[in-house]
């Protein structure tokens, strides 16, 4: 199963070049591919880095959607219980 979220992780990572490149950095889209790519560390173990992306995500996503938006604000939780 590793194998295959390393194989995510290769395509997620690119995808998100793409998409800040085409997009902007500070998109919701990019957010979006910000946030799945978290999960994708994560689902790896490697937490520093799944918080570093979970971050990065609610750093895009409040000035757009709130933090009162119920994906914002339960990623912080997230963010919160993995330290």
């Amino acid at each position: 199963m590793e194998k295959r979220y390393k194989e995510a992780l290769s395509v997620s990572l690119e995808a998100l070049n793409i998409r800040r490149t085409s997009l902007g950095a500070e998109n919701l889209d990019v957010a979006a591919t910000v946030y799945n790519t978290g999960q994708t560390f994560q689902q790896l173990k490697e937490m520093d880095t799944a918080i570093y992306y979970y971050n990065d995500f609610v750093r895009i996503a409040v000035p757009k959607l709130g933090r009162e938006q119920p994906q914002v604000s339960s990623q912080q939780c997230v963010v919160i219980s993995l330290q």
